[in-house]
């Protein structure tokens, strides 16, 4: 039964929504077909049990649901795909209600069709009220007061005399916001996505849409004043000035935008932060740590109320580089708790032990590491270096040289990971062996392994090993 459509969907509704659906499909609006009512309670059933009830037996399916006479495959299919398209439209429904902007739209639409006067006035009065406490002005914003003033506009049509002035400006302007801002936007989106990955898009007008904004007062309005300067950002990345205005007009107005939009914008600065301190900027750090604050301060970071532990974990470490330890302590301590619950216990052991890493606490790291086997493959490697330099670093030589077997052992088991990635760690085994096997003060040998290192491309922790070599 898992692999029918409906199935699944139904698998992504909680116990509220079902009870929604259940009310929609016995609706005789929507649906007079009791069997559809029956095979839905059997599907429920189905997906709410610990173990599947039905085992996909279609025959019983048969006769449970009202079916008389022999088993026909053909109706059955029928009936499925009947339900499927009832449940596309109550999602559909689900998400009309949910922006009662449409609802008030269509409703002037049916209103000027059917010519309906009485209802006119109060229907606009009560679309504008709903505009104003509208709780974004991003785009869609834009768009609903478009789509409203052009319902108005087709009312006024025959009720306003011909000389007197019509709304098609009001209809005019914030069809052009709207379309603007979205051109912007998807624009951006081709300039942010050129450097990870190669895609062709044309996109017309882009150059029209440019020069409309940079000559026409456009600035006034936030929606395209953010977009244009994630644009400049983009396209001028050399130029700090335009990454610190976007900074500036998103601290303004990050939260007129939908939380997954004002993600993904707040995200693209700290990208940019990202690319800074990559190429050696290194004031780029206290900025990209600056961003997390401001986006963890408005909430945008949390979507579906969690921190992904990705986004967890460079916050950490961000902090950690700019040696802001009690900072990363309170941070993990604090904010934990808003990882996905079945993450928090891996997330806080690695994290509580790259802290006593960056301190050189080395026999926490040592106790908080040496029995850990992370579900998670990237904590595993990043662990296990961790581990690796901790045992070097306090000369326990003979543990070194098991973790340095265990560890290339590993490597070899995980066909997954790519051999790219793989050879980082492969090298950084190599190269740690070899300082094992150089006596100190033997410049000749010394120097050779440092050529050899430098030339490396391929190499984890290379900056360490630099610095552990110099120190021989």
């Amino acid at each position: 039964m898992q692999n029918n459509k409906v199935f699944s969907i139904l698998q992504k509704f909680d116990k509220y929504e079902q009870n929604r659906l259940r009310k929609f499909v016995q609706s005789p609006y929507f649906n007079r077909n009791e069997r559809l009512e029956k095979l839905l309670e059997l599907l429920l059933k189905d997906v709410n049990a610990e173990n599947s009830a039905i085992s996909v037996i279609r025959e019983k399916i048969w006769g449970k649901i009202g079916h008389q006479g022999t088993f026909d495959d053909v109706k059955l299919r029928k009936d499925f795909s009947d339900l499927l398209r009832l449940t596309e439209k109550f999602i559909a429904q689900e998400h009309f209600e949910k922006n009662k902007l449409y609802e008030a739209e269509f409703l002037l639409a049916g209103i000027n069709e059917k010519k309906i006067n009485k209802l006119e006035s109060g229907t606009i009065k009560s679309a504008a009220r709903l505009l104003n406490r509208f709780p974004l002005k991003s785009s869609d914003f834009y768009y609903h007061k478009f789509a409203l003033e052009k319902q108005v506009f087709l009312l006024n049509q025959d009720i306003q005399a011909k000389s007197e002035k019509k709304n098609i400006e009001t209809v005019s302007k914030n069809l052009d916001i709207f379309y603007i801002s979205e051109k912007l936007r998807y624009y951006c989106y081709i300039l942010g996505s050129k450097r990870i990955a190669v895609h062709d898009y044309d996109l017309q007008m882009m150059k029209q849409v440019i020069h409309q904004v940079e000559n026409f007062s456009y600035s006034t309005i936030p929606v395209i004043a953010v977009y244009y300067q994630y644009y400049l950002t983009l396209s001028d990345g050399e130029n700090e000035a335009h990454y610190f205005k976007l900074k500036e007009l998103l601290d303004k107005y990050a939260l007129d935008f939908p939380k997954v939009e004002a993600f993904n914008l707040y995200s693209s600065t700290l990208n940019y932060c990202v690319r800074k301190i990559n190429s050696g900027i290194g004031n780029f750090l206290q900025e990209y740590l600056d961003v997390i604050i401001a986006f963890l301060e408005k909430e945008i970071i949390f979507l579906d109320d969690f921190l992904a532990t990705e986004v967890f974990n460079n916050i950490v470490v961000s902090a950690l580089r700019l040696e802001k330890f009690s900072w990363a302590e309170e941070f993990i301590l604090k904010y934990i708790k808003r990882i996905n619950p079945k993450y928090q216990e891996n997330v806080t052991t690695f994290n509580m032990a790259r802290l006593h890493w960056y301190q050189k606490n080395h026999s926490k790291v040592i106790e908080l590491l040496r029995e850990v086997e992370y579900d998670h493959l990237g904590y595993n490697l990043k662990s296990k270096t961790m581990l690796l330099t901790t045992y070097y670093d306090t000369d326990e030589i003979e543990p070194l040289y098991s973790l340095l077997e265990s560890f290339r052992t590993f490597l070899n088991r995980h066909k997954e990971i790519p051999q790219h990635r793989k050879s980082l760690y492969i090298n950084l085994i190599r190269f740690t062996k070899k300082m094992v096997n150089t006596a100190p003060n033997d410049k000749k040998a010394i120097e050779k392994l440092k050529k050899e290192l430098e030339e490396t491309k391929s190499l984890a922790n290379k900056d360490w090993l630099l610095e552990k070599l110099a120190e021989l």
